[in-house]
Formats: C-alpha cells, structure tokens, sequence
C-alpha cells in the first residue's frame, strides 16, 4: 500500500481546521459527539461532513487506511510472540490453549468419511460425472450461442 504524506494530501488542502480537529477524534476512537465538540461543531455537522463532504470522507477514508496497515504490521510483529506463547502454554500442559488451538484449526470437525454401501458409491459417482457433464455441455453452448451486440463489450 502507498503511504501518503498527509501534508501533500489533495484533500488535505481543502479541509478546515474543524474538519481536521473532527478527524484526529475520530481517528483516535472518539464517538461523532465528541468529534463534534473537540471541531467545536455540532455532531449533527460531523455526520453532515461524513455523509456529504467528498473531501471529508476521502480524507477520513485515507487515514483510516493508514491506521489499518499500521494496525496490521504490529500485529504482525506480533505474531511470533504470540505462537510462542502458546507453545509454552501446551508445553505445560494448558488444555484450554490446546482446545482454543485445535477449534481454530479445525482439526475438531469430523470430515465426512463418505457412504459405506458400494451402491451408494456408485450413485454418487454417477450423480458427479453428470454433473460435470452438464457443466461442459452448458459451456460449449454458452460458447456456441451468438454474440448479442448490445452486451458486447467494446
């Protein structure tokens, strides 16, 4: 993802003092409410940027971006601290964290194993390559029908 200086930002030129003030709450988890009074706005006025100010929530959406990749590379970072943690948790013997590793992993939920009778067997196997063949006829139809010209991309 391309990083933007938020001082070069097209956006950024066009938004107020209160829109930027409005943003830095937001950004930093504020309810719109809040994001109003630190703007000095109404939040009546913060809803009114979000919903219709193009720059207001091209910018908001930027920022929000931003803070999402940077969000996702600590925790990334993280990610080994994490695997490790759980490795000293089973090595002590932790059925929780070995219950919570294997339902994440489902490795709990039973694969189907398949029908026991051959006839079944035989069903389903039918029932696939009919399947399969429906599929190819419907292709080469679809393939062999003419082009119609008011859908033909151009």
């Amino acid at each position: 993802m391309k990083s933007k200086d938020r001082n070069s930002s097209p956006q950024n030129a066009t938004l107020s003092p209160s829109q930027e003030n409005a943003l830095a709450a937001l950004l930093a988890g504020s309810t719109v409410s809040d994001a109003g009074d630190a703007a000095g706005v109404d939040r009546t006025t913060v809803h009114r940027w979000m919903r219709e100010d193009d720059d207001f929530r091209a910018e908001l959406n930027c920022r929000r971006n931003e803070l999402r990749a940077v969000q996702q590379d600590r925790l990334t970072r993280l990610c080994d601290k994490a695997v490790t943690c759980v490795e000293s948790a089973l090595d002590a013997g932790d059925a929780r964290t070995a219950l919570a590793l294997l339902k994440g992993l489902a490795i709990l939920d039973a694969p189907k194993i398949g029908p026991e009778s051959a006839d079944e067997l035989r069903l389903e196997r039918s029932e696939a390559r009919q399947s399969q063949f429906l599929r190819g006829v419907g292709l080469r139809m679809r393939q062999d029908e003419p082009e119609d010209e008011t859908t033909t991309p151009r």
